[in-house]
């Protein structure tokens, strides 16, 4: 790709023109992942090879959803012939239960719910049994690491035999929405022990620390953190409420009671730069670091608002436009609010 084609020329470009360029941009990178790498794992762009971690196609299955969202059928339905025909589940060892289930379940099952394919929605069931085995522990909180061939999981050594926070916490959307597309309720009550103990684990600590084991189902000591091996279980707390179209109470009361203590107890304001921040917790110490993934939390208090919002919207439409909502109505369609700059908590800190 020439340097120039990237210029930055999209000044006064329409809606349509930018759009374009999207998708041409798209299928320029999907081009040289069929060129050199279709049907592995990832493309190596210098040495124009491929490599496989997983052996489950991974950018194919990645990609295919943003194709059903771009119209690019033909591409879709290349996919859906290679992956209906190759994709196979019985010979992988040492794979990741949480990018196994967000990358391949989710992208099968997000491909399938934009452009309907029972080929798709095959291998999202041969997958999804695939990784049942995970589970099968004292307190059904999964193993992190997977050997499909054998059908073994396990946890390494260097974790003390523990599982992390954020995969068992970060998986139920994918095996809920198994559920909810096939009829079969085996993989929604899968995850729904390891959400049991996690919200034993929040009643008893308040946040999370990174690991959790799944013999006792208990935290193990350690910094609180939103970064690395904690973060998207607050995510996964949320979008299942939203996921559920607010039916899930269970979900909202884990976010509400998570985003409150985060807010009240991690945040400092920055002395160099004014700027709020989340920090981490050890013991009763705060941490003035804040990791570069705890990023996504904006982003998912942007959710809680414009879903409750638009929810309230339904609320008044279905009460003819008038304002009759009572107060506890009310009160429970409140954005979660952000501390105020002047809290005592909010107090200048020295922060990495």
């Amino acid at each position: 790709h020439d340097d120039d084609d990237h210029d930055d020329h999209d000044d006064g470009l329409s809606d349509e023109q930018k759009t374009k360029e999207i998708v041409d941009e798209f299928q320029w990178a999907w081009n040289a992942y069929k060129k050199y790498a279709w049907g592995h794992d990832d493309v190596k762009p210098l040495s124009k090879s491929y490599e496989d971690n997983y052996g489950m196609a991974l950018t194919m299955v990645d990609s295919m959803d943003t194709m059903a969202l771009m119209g690019l059928t033909k591409e879709y339905d290349e996919c859906v012939e290679w992956i209906k025909d190759n994709l196979k589940f019985d010979h992988q060892k040492d794979i990741n239960l949480f990018e196994t289930t967000i990358r391949v379940l989710g992208g099968l099952l997000g491909a399938h719910t934009l452009r309907p394919s029972p080929a798709l929605l095959e291998k999202a069931i041969e997958l999804g049994d695939a990784m049942l085995f995970a589970f099968d522990t004292p307190t059904g909180v999964p193993h992190g690491t997977l050997d499909l061939k054998d059908q073994k999981g396990h946890n390494p050594s260097w974790t003390s035999e523990h599982s992390t926070v954020a995969e068992v916490g970060s998986i139920q959307m994918e095996f809920r929405l198994l559920s909810k597309t096939t009829g079969n309720p085996v993989y929604r009550e899968k995850v729904a022990k390891p959400t049991h103990w996690l919200k034993e684990a929040l009643n008893e600590r308040g946040l999370f620390t990174q690991f959790i084991s799944p013999i006792t189902g208990r935290l193990r000591p350690g910094v609180i953190t939103l970064g690395a091996r904690v973060d998207s279980v607050y995510e996964y707390f949320l979008k299942l409420w939203v996921m559920e179209g607010g039916r899930d109470a269970e979900s909202r009361r884990l976010w509400e009671a998570s985003i409150q203590k985060i807010l009240s107890e991690l945040t400092l304001r920055s002395n160099a730069t004014g700027l709020t921040f989340v920090a981490e917790k050890n013991g009763h110490t705060l941490l003035g670091k804040m990791d570069h993934l705890v990023c996504f939390l904006p982003g998912v208090m942007a959710l809680d608002y414009t879903f409750r919002r638009e929810t309230k919207k339904k609320i008044l439409k279905n009460n003819d436009h008038s304002d009759q909502t009572n107060d506890e109505d009310d009160n429970k369609l409140t954005p979660v609010n952000f501390p105020n700059e002047d809290d005592d908590h909010h107090d200048d800190h020295d922060d990495d």
